[in-house]
């Protein structure tokens, strides 16, 4: 991804992502994704399925900077929740997703 820097943060569980230059790629999906994927450094990767995914376009994403942030809602043994928001310039808001994930084993 040109021009991206994601950071998993293990105390709020977040995911940031920043797309700069002509790609209005909304990172919001992919950013709740991982928020549910952190593990310590010495532990093995973890993986998911999507299991329901919606996402709304509110605008488009025309300026500077596109930031979007997804944040772990509720995490089970095998299912987790999260969510994301998109903002243009931090600013406006212009995508939102929620969704429902499967760890694989």
């Amino acid at each position: 991804m040109p021009n991206c820097a994601c950071q998993l943060m293990r105390t709020s569980l977040t995911a940031k992502a920043c797309y700069r230059g002509r790609r209005r790629d909304v990172a919001g999906c992919r950013c709740g994704i991982y928020a549910g994927l952190y593990t310590p450094p010495e532990a093995p990767a973890r993986h998911a399925l999507t299991l329901s995914l919606t996402t709304s376009f509110l605008d488009k994403g025309v300026g500077a900077l596109v930031l979007a942030q997804g944040l772990l809602e509720r995490r089970g043994k095998s299912i987790y929740f999260a969510r994301a928001e998109a903002w243009v310039d931090e600013q406006r808001l212009i995508a939102t997703a929620q969704g429902t994930f499967k760890y694989l084993r």
